[in-house]
């Protein structure tokens, strides 16, 4: 995969400089400890626990039916652990609704797209950052002034997050009909991520995505 160098030297010179304490102390950002998961009297997850530090990219290896989905649908709240605790940058996750889990910072992408077919690649990592905006349907009923600034801030996001992946000539081409390996990438873009603003990269949360 090639990165756009403009980008590229933006974003990661941004990375090189920041100074995040927690990430010199390499305190935990997600801490899992002891997570069970029972189906009736099947244990998918036994006493799971790691620690994720910043920074870091990690893989989770098994085979099949070893528990990695169960695990990833614990940490996304789709599933409710019988046992354990998680935390992530120090606060209790596993009391948070599966609602408000992308908006702290933790994104999960699927094998499968799950992208909407007739809209825009630009449309759809749009749709990603809609988890940090704060307008509701009747703001955008009104098309209030703040919600157009709002809206037209997560448009140069992710037309530089899609530049920075090579992405920028298929902005406006509907994902229909897309090679299978440029909508992946469509899908990791749209997954939340570091802030964009003014061609750098803002690491004030740090963000986990999980990729089954």
């Amino acid at each position: 995969m090639r990165f756009s160098k403009r980008y590229r030297s933006h974003i990661l010179g941004a990375l090189e400089r920041e100074t995040d304490s927690r990430a010199e102390s390499q305190v935990a950002i997600l801490n899992v400890r002891d997570v069970t998961v029972r189906f009736g009297g099947i244990i998918a997850l036994d006493r799971v626990s790691f620690d994720i530090e910043p920074r870091q990219i990690v893989g989770l290896i098994g085979p099949n039916g070893a528990g990695k989905t169960t695990l990833f649908n614990c940490l996304s709240r789709l599933y409710t652990a019988s046992a354990g605790t998680v935390t992530f940058e120090g606060a209790p996750l596993l009391t948070r609704p599966a609602h408000k889990i992308a908006g702290l910072g933790i994104g999960r992408t699927f094998q499968n797209l799950a992208l909407f077919p007739t809209q825009s690649v630009l449309q759809n990592v749009m749709v990603g950052a809609h988890c940090r905006t704060s307008s509701d349907f009747l703001s955008n009923a009104l098309k209030l002034g703040w919600v157009a600034r709002e809206e037209a801030g997560c448009r140069a996001q992710a037309e530089e997050l899609l530049d920075f992946l090579d992405l920028g000539p298929v902005a406006h081409h509907p994902a229909a009909g897309l090679p299978f390996a440029t909508l992946k990438r469509v899908v990791s873009v749209r997954a939340p991520l570091p802030e964009i603003q003014s061609g750098t990269a803002s690491s004030s949360h740090n963000w986990v995505s999980c990729s089954p």
